[in-house]
Formats: structure tokens, C-alpha cells, sequence
């Protein structure tokens, strides 16, 4: 079994346990409850997974999920206005989302790109630009008037809300988990199935060999980021939408990060990461019945994931393994012995000395 694996299985043999007592012990820790969390941090964990396939570090997925649900009640509220809902105002609220998102991660990728920044600190520092943003909008234009001064947006319309649907074992699964489950599939499809995939895989691989092979590799990060950052941002738009219903100061406590966490313990684009997701949030929910029925700090769940973040990264280290998000890259300023052609003119970038 590779070692990676091993942080992962832990993390599942935790969160089985406080996920049944969670369930059993009250209707904050329910099966619906679990689902409905699992939503968000599954798509930041796709997300934080895709810009690894092409070695890059997307940090920025809280900030991006905040952008979707900004984007996503700015569109609610305007379509309320106007009068418009059903299923069409519905999939232009998710739009909406994800091309909030979308716009955080292009204008980390094209600081990368263009600027030769550092994606892991421009994507990160673009969080606090979004949570700054989500805070106006729910103090500001989008403000309940009914909410007595308390900073929170207006209810979204029941017509532009996402329901449940009833499954055999689960009578009411919600519907953004389905559409998070699109999602992780054609995350997968694009990463293993088309050119843009193998361009991708082979930019995170060795960026010198894919330049001297002809891939564009400046392009090729800006497209990743900006489909990363809309990943997130769609999470941050099915929250509102399918758990939440409004925007306030405490509507996402981390979830990008867990996301992060997901991705990191799973190193791959795949269905582990929707396990892991699931497995995170019945932690999240379990503690927080919990807390409320034994006086266990709900914080307790942060501490196991950088426990398990801890873990993952002793893991990759066993058998003289760096453990990274992405494979190192070649050394830069090397030249073709044949056409003396300068190949990784890239700037080798501070995270990168750092990890490894």
C-alpha cells in the first residue's frame, strides 16, 4: 500500500465512528446534515486538486467559494427583482458562481503567468480580498432590511433553491451533491480524458520538457486556475443555494480549507476525494453535536486535520520522499545540447526551494 494512501485510511477510520454516534445522537448530526457539508468542501477539494495536476498551488479556494456565493446571491437578488426564477434562474445562479470564482483563480494564474508571481501566495492572499468582499455585500447592497441591522442578505427565493431527492437508504440526498458529483466527474474527464489533461499532467510533471515539446505553458496555467477557481466557486454557489439560503459572516468556516485538506490526503483527481470529503464533513457535523450534547469544542475538528495534514506529510517523507501537492520541477536555465536552445526559462519560485 503506498504511503500516501495511509493518512487517508486513518482519517476514514476516525470519522466512521463520530459520523454513526453523530447520526444517532441528534438531527445536527444527520445523515442529510453530512451530505449537504460534504458538498462545499468536496468541490474546493476538486478544485485544490485539479491546479496540482499541473503542479500548481491553488490556496485560494475559501476565498474562491466566497466569490461564488457573493456572485450567486448578487443574481438571486436581481432575478427576485426582476421577477424570474424556476430551473433556468436556478442554473444562472450556479453560472454566476462559478464564474466568480473562475475570476479568482485567472487572476492568480495570469499573476503567475505574466508577472512570474508565486500562485500558493497570490491565491491565498486573494482570500482575504473575497472574505472582505462577502462581508460588504452582506453589510451593504445586498442586505436583508428585515434583519435588524445584523449583516446577512436576503433569504434566497424559495424557486432558486436547490431541494433534496429521495434515494434507496437515503430518503432526502441533496440535489447539490449531484450536481457536485457532475462536477468531480468532468474534473476527472478533463484531467485523464482530453488534451488539455495531458498538456496539463505534463506541465505539473516537467514544465522543461513540455515547453521543448511545444505546449504553451503560460496558457495552459491560466486556464487551470481559472477552471479551479470555478470549481470552487460553484461549491460556494450550492451552499448558498442548496444548505444555507443566505450570506453572512459566519457562512463558510473553513470549508475551502478542509477542501485543501481532502485533496492533500487523496494527491489525485478522483472518487477518493468525494470519500474524504464526506469523511471531513461527518467530523464537522459530529463534533458539533458534540458540542452541544457533551461540551466538546466543536474546534476539536481543526485540530484533526492539521493532525492528519501532519500525518500525510510524514508520510510522504518515509523512504526519502518529499511530500508535495505537485512532482519537483527541473532546475531552470538549462540549454538543448542540440539547438542550444535555452529550455525552463521559468523562474524557479520561493515556495519551491522551500518544499523540497
Amino acid at each position: 500500500m503506498s504511503d500516501r494512501r495511509v493518512p487517508a485510511l486513518l482519517l476514514l477510520a476516525v470519522a466512521t465512528p463520530i459520523a454513526i454516534w453523530a447520526t444517532r445522537a441528534g438531527a445536527a448530526g444527520n445523515v442529510t446534515e453530512v451530505l449537504a457539508l460534504s458538498v462545499p468542501i468536496w468541490c474546493a477539494a476538486i478544485s485544490v486538486a485539479l491546479a496540482a495536476t499541473g503542479g500548481l498551488y491553488n490556496l485560494g479556494a475559501e476565498g474562491q467559494l466566497l466569490a461564488g456565493a457573493v456572485g450567486a446571491s448578487a443574481v438571486a437578488a436581481a432575478l427576485e427583482s426582476a421577477g424570474l426564477g424556476g430551473p433556468l434562474g436556478l442554473a444562472v445562479c450556479l453560472v454566476a458562481a462559478g464564474f466568480a470564482g473562475g475570476l479568482l483563480g485567472l487572476a492568480a494564474g495570469a499573476a503567475r503567468s505574466r508577472l512570474g508571481m508565486d500562485e500558493a501566495v497570490t491565491s491565498l492572499m486573494l482570500n482575504f480580498l473575497a472574505a472582505a468582499a462577502a462581508r460588504y455585500a452582506a453589510a451593504g447592497p445586498l442586505r436583508d432590511p428585515t434583519s435588524f441591522g445584523y449583516p446577512w442578505t436576503v433569504p434566497i427565493p424559495a424557486d432558486l433553491r436547490l431541494g433534496t431527492v429521495g434515494l434507496p437508504g437515503i430518503p432526502a440526498v441533496p440535489q447539490g451533491l449531484l450536481v457536485a458529483s457532475a462536477a468531480a466527474l468532468a474534473a476527472w474527464a478533463l484531467t485523464f480524458r482530453t488534451r488539455l489533461g495531458l498538456e496539463t499532467r505534463a506541465i505539473g510533471s516537467n514544465p522543461t520538457a513540455a515547453t521543448a515539446l511545444g505546449i504553451d505553458c503560460d496558457r495552459r496555467v491560466i486556464q487551470v486556475m481559472s477552471a479551479s477557481g470555478l470549481l470552487a466557486g460553484l461549491g460556494g454557489g450550492l451552499e448558498l443555494l442548496g444548505h444555507q439560503y443566505r450570506l453572512g459572516p459566519f457562512f463558510s468556516p473553513g470549508l475551502g480549507f478542509t477542501g485543501l485538506v481532502a485533496a492533500v490526503l487523496a494527491q489525485s483527481v478522483g472518487p477518493l476525494l468525494g470519500i474524504l470529503a464526506l469523511a471531513l464533513a461527518a467530523i464537522r457535523s459530529g463534533l458539533q453535536t458534540a458540542e452541544r450534547l457533551a461540551g466538546v469544542p466543536a474546534s476539536v475538528s481543526f485540530m484533526i486535520q492539521g493532525a492528519f495534514l501532519l500525518i500525510a506529510s510524514l508520510a510522504g517523507r518515509s523512504g526519502n520522499k518529499t511530500f508535495t501537492l505537485r512532482p519537483r520541477r527541473s532546475q531552470p536555465g538549462r540549454h538543448d545540447p542540440a539547438t542550444g536552445r535555452r529550455l525552463g526559462h521559468r523562474k524557479r519560485l520561493p515556495s519551491e526551494d522551500l518544499l523540497e
